[in-house]
């Protein structure tokens, strides 16, 4: 077994966070708008998700990138597509583990 998971089993259950699409749209997300462009439009908003997920005590968060790929953008038509970089978040921090 990986060190990592065996690090962050040996306590107990671990926790991972939720439904981001049902957090975005509580944000302001319009249903069947794509989750991904508020990576672009909306960065402070996506980023209470994973803030709110830690809070509530997540050991692991995933990522809004779910409909991130070639066939979903293209179905959206998605003049935004692109790779994105950003740091990580103050939120996070190696002590959790």
């Amino acid at each position: 077994m990986h060190a990592l998971i065996e690090k962050l089993i040996k306590n107990g259950p671990v926790i991972t966070d939720g439904a981001w699409g049902t957090e975005l749209q509580s944000r302001g997300l319009q249903p069947g708008k794509s989750p991904e462009s508020w990576n672009l439009d909306h960065p402070d908003q996506v980023q209470e998700v994973p803030a709110a997920y830690v809070q509530a005590g997540s050991h692991i968060v995933l990522t809004n990138t779910f409909g991130a790929n070639h066939f979903v953008q293209k179905k959206n038509s998605s003049s935004k597509v692109r790779f994105l970089k950003s740091i990580e978040p103050e939120w996070i921090s190696p002590e959790r583990l």
